[in-house]
């Protein structure tokens, strides 16, 4: 592992934003996996930052599976994905209009089923999920946003009450996973997936099948 005197202190705009795409570089040409990263006062010093700013960037890797806190014992870097594993191969080699109707085929068909089959307990589950992204937009929680963007999907699949279309699904995301952790970082993203969700969420509660599948039709790749 390298000194700790690579990357320039982050300028003072979207601190946690910088130092998650600071920290992510500096993993992937100082560290590797297994190496435990500096204590917390040092990576505040080392990107001139508050404790919170930290905290967060940490939470949003942890959270992309890229680290691992362990209590009492550190911050270790898990490692990147494979290549062939990882949304970013596929989309450096101009493949991210296919990944994306795959993904809106299979989204279209949770939403279906989820208007058709959702019971009560799980259309909360999916309202609560909304509300806490929307809340962690407010609060620029990034880590937070994360994890009810998450707890969203997996709330839509489970009403789908599909077993195999929940397996798969659930592999099927886990891909993508480290590579959300770097386009939730972008300007109006958190915003517009957002409001997806939200739309998604009403047409649900409507039990409009139709509605629900149209939604993710109409929907304009995120990720471009």
């Amino acid at each position: 592992m390298s000194p700790m005197n690579g990357p320039l202190p982050v300028k003072r705009e979207r601190l946690a934003d910088q130092v998650v795409n600071r920290l992510r570089s500096w993993l992937a040409s100082d560290f590797n996996p297994g190496d435990r990263l500096p204590p917390e006062p040092q990576l505040m010093d080392h990107f001139q930052v508050g404790r919170s700013t930290i905290r967060e960037a940490v939470g949003v890797l942890t959270y992309a599976g890229i680290l691992h806190v362990r209590a009492g014992d550190g911050t270790f870097f898990k490692g990147f994905s494979e290549p062939q594993n990882s949304l970013t191969e596929l989309f450096n080699q101009e493949q991210i209009a296919e990944v994306f109707e795959i993904r809106r085929a299979l989204e279209m068909a949770i939403a279906g089923l989820a208007a058709e089959k959702r019971t009560e307990e799980e259309l909360s589950r999916i309202e609560e999920a909304v509300l806490k992204g929307k809340d962690c937009i407010q609060s620029r929680d990034l880590a937070g946003f994360l994890k009810a963007d998450f707890d969203f999907h997996n709330a839509l699949v489970g009403a789908t009450h599909n077993n195999v279309l929940i397996r798969v699904y659930r592999n099927f995301r886990a891909s993508w996973l480290e590579d959300m952790s770097g386009f939730v970082e972008r300007e109006g993203f958190r915003e517009n997936l957002i409001e997806l969700h939200e739309k998604l969420y009403h047409a649900i509660k409507r039990r409009s099948v139709a509605e629900a599948q149209e939604i993710w039709l109409k929907t304009s790749n995120p990720f471009e």
